[in-house]
């Protein structure tokens, strides 16, 4: 896996988007009759601000944000056509990492990066996609980690095919 650039400072600023709107974003959740608000919003604000970020001047697509969209049978609310190119991964800024839902810490190095799924945030021992989002939800394969924000940068990686 290669990873081509840190790109921290673009994901947290997309991270201040949900955390600055997530009260406007609650309200109408509670109204929506269709469960796909949350999943929507997500994946709109991935598309429209990180992806337009990272490739401005070139072709390229990132993995869904959480659970993508609810739109024309895939997670892409834009150009649902266009397939994912690059994935977002994350690598701890010390030697080893808490991971609050398995309970141990992680070497998540270079050499063994976690990939990005979604801000999340930790209730009675579970993850929710609600804010503060000071978690990263992560997965190692099969396996899911939760880590806080705070202990990870983030890289632009492409997606091995």
């Amino acid at each position: 896996m290669r990873l081509d650039k840190n790109v921290s400072e673009i994901i947290l600023a997309f991270k201040k988007i949900l955390d600055k709107t997530w009260p406007e974003i609650e309200e109408f959740r509670r109204k929506d009759e269709t469960g796909a608000l949350l999943a929507d919003w997500g994946q709109s604000c991935w598309e429209r601000t990180v992806e337009k970020i990272l490739f401005q001047n070139e072709e390229g697509a990132l993995q869904p944000y959480g659970e993508g969209g609810n739109v024309c049978d895939g997670p892409r609310i834009s150009e649902p056509e266009k397939k994912e190119t690059h994935q977002i991964v994350c690598i701890g800024k010390r030697e080893n990492v808490g991971d609050v839902l398995g309970k141990e810490k992680l070497k998540v190095s270079e050499e063994n990066p976690l990939i990005f799924e979604q801000f999340v945030t930790m209730k009675e021992n579970f993850y929710y996609a609600e804010h503060p989002f000071d978690y990263c939800l992560l997965k190692n394969g099969d396996k899911e980690r939760v880590i806080k924000v705070v202990e990870l940068d983030f890289y632009l990686s492409q997606k091995s095919s």
